[in-house]
């Protein structure tokens, strides 16, 4: 298990991807795609020979980008390719939002972060869910609960 996850942690900090990247809205002929990145970054979309590409913008010391992909066939299944600064990037952490699925598909953002520790010392989960397609909410939402009790320098104990 610790090898796995050293394993991980060596690709998640060695990459430009933070989280995502996530589908956030579908329509007949058009899809957001958001990204969080490590740094201030451009990012690309590819699908077949067609591009888009946007700026990261900064929250609370994060950045993130909001892709607007138009153009697309109306009922189809368009395979995608994230870039950020030119790397292209793949879904870091697969399998890691199942419980942000349901919201994700339905256009409710929602954000899954740590929020404290049990008394066993591991950690306890927190589920922001937003209005449809409110995403700034949510991150506003988390960016202030995050304030309240930061946890990002604080690891459960490995025995």
């Amino acid at each position: 298990m610790l090898a796995s996850w050293n394993g991980y942690n060596r690709q998640v900090t060695s990459s430009p991807l933070v989280l995502g990247p996530l589908l956030r809205y579908v329509d007949a002929t058009s899809a957001s795609i958001w990204v969080e990145t490590r740094d201030d970054s451009r990012v690309v979309v590819r699908a077949g020979d067609r591009s888009w590409q946007t700026r990261t913008f900064a929250a609370h010391g994060h950045h993130y980008a909001l892709v607007e992909v138009d153009g697309l066939e109306p009922g189809s299944v368009t395979p995608y390719s994230v870039e950020i600064d030119g790397t292209t990037v793949g879904e870091l952490r697969s399998n890691f939002f199942p419980y942000t699925l349901p919201f994700n598909i339905t256009g409710h953002p929602a954000m899954t972060m740590p929020c404290g520790f049990g008394t066993d010392g591991l950690p306890i989960g927190l589920q922001i869910v937003g209005r449809r397609f409110d995403d700034v909410t949510v991150l506003r939402a988390s960016a202030a609960f995050e304030a309240a009790r930061p946890w990002a320098d604080r690891r459960p104990p490995i025995d």
